[in-house]
C-alpha cells in the first residue's frame, strides 16, 4: 500500500473538520506537518482547528507560523492588497451562550496580532473588522456555502 501524500492527509484532515472529528483532524494536521514542515495550508488548518477548539492563543500562533513561512502566500497576498476578506463564524453548527463575546474578543486580537505582524514583517497593513450577529444572516451564509 502506497504511502499517503501531503495532500492526502491534507484531505483526510479536513474530512476529520468537516465531522466534527477535532481530535482526528488535528492528528491528522500534525502527521502531514511532521512529513512537511513548510505546509503552510497545514499550519492554516490547524490554526482554525485551535481556534475551534476554543484555544485562540494557539490558534494565533500557528497562523503566524504560516504567514512567516511564506508571506507570498496567495491568500496572505490579497490580503496584503486589501482583497482578502477573512471571516469566522461563531455559533455554527452549534451555539454557545457566549458567541457574541467571543467574536468580540477574536476581532480584538486579530487587530493586535495583525498591526504587530505587519510592524514584524515590514509591511504597512490596513484592515477593518466588524461583527455581525443575526439568525437570519447565519441561515443565509449557511445557504450560501451548501449551494
Amino acid at each position: 500500500m502506497p504511502m499517503p501524500t501531503v495532500n492526502d492527509y491534507l484531505q483526510r484532515a479536513v474530512a476529520a473538520l468537516a465531522a466534527r472529528d477535532m481530535n482526528r483532524a488535528e492528528k491528522l494536521t500534525r502527521d502531514l506537518l511532521a512529513k512537511d514542515a513548510t505546509n503552510v495550508e497545514a499550519w492554516n488548518l490547524l490554526a482554525y482547528i485551535y481556534q475551534e477548539a476554543g484555544q485562540p492563543e494557539q490558534a494565533i500562533e500557528h497562523c503566524e507560523a504560516a504567514v512567516r513561512l511564506n508571506p507570498w502566500h496567495a491568500a496572505f497576498v490579497a490580503f496584503a492588497l486589501g482583497l482578502f476578506l477573512f471571516l469566522a463564524v461563531f455559533g455554527i453548527p452549534l451555539a454557545h451562550e457566549d458567541d457574541a463575546l467571543r467574536a468580540v474578543r477574536a476581532v480584538a486580537q486579530i487587530r493586535e496580532r495583525l498591526t504587530a505582524l505587519g510592524e514584524e514583517l515590514a509591511v504597512p497593513l490596513s484592515f477593518r473588522t466588524g461583527v455581525n450577529t443575526g439568525d437570519a444572516w447565519a441561515r443565509e451564509l449557511l445557504d450560501s456555502l451548501s449551494a
